[in-house]
């Protein structure tokens, strides 16, 4: 009687130490999903730009030295996206170095970019550093970085952030790409 009843309590006693890691589990799987849902990102706007009327919050204007330029930066999860676009729409050659597009925070210092996305290439000319581009061929580029909110909400070091690209060149003359964007919402 008493092996049977010893076998009762250890049978229960590991079915309640199976519930407490079931039970814990969920609890971290709940939490993990309230975290990511009550962070709602925001998206940044350029002031200059016409926002293009698609779900993803791009934007499109006129760049220096005969090119157009799209825009787009959304922050979600604790990471910046941000992405350029630069269409050659003049007729000489544009050269483009992707690896010198970076982005400044609202104090001015380059924003470190998520080592695991590698070199910054030109989107379809993964294998070129350097790109040349024909009359309205286009270069489209991507950034990903980890941005640090503070406990009560947004940061203030991401109120505005600098997309820059200083590897632009018709020619022997540099073509500077500055775009100053401020988030929204």
């Amino acid at each position: 009687m008493r092996a049977a009843a010893e076998r009762v309590i250890v049978s229960r006693t590991r079915h309640l130490d199976s519930f407490r890691k079931i039970s814990a589990l969920h609890l971290m799987v709940l939490a993990s999903v309230a975290l990511v849902a009550c962070d709602p990102g925001w998206g940044y706007a350029v002031a200059s730009g016409n926002g293009i009327r698609d779900l993803s919050r791009r934007y499109v204007f006129p760049g220096p030295s005969a090119t157009s330029i799209v825009t787009y930066a959304w922050v979600f999860a604790g990471h910046l996206r941000a992405q350029l676009e630069i269409k050659n729409t003049g007729a000489d050659r544009l050269q483009i170095n992707p690896a010198r597009f970076h982005v400044l925070d609202s104090a001015g210092a380059v924003m470190p970019v998520l080592p695991q996305t590698g070199a910054v290439r030109c989107k379809g000319r993964q294998e070129e550093a350097l790109v040349f581009l024909n009359q309205n061929e286009t270069c489209a580029m991507d950034l990903w970085i980890p941005i640090h909110n503070s406990t009560f909400g947004r940061n203030a070091k991401y109120r505005q952030i600098t997309l820059v690209h200083d590897g632009v060149a018709r020619g022997a003359s540099a073509v500077p790409i500055r775009i100053v964007q401020d988030w929204t919402y």
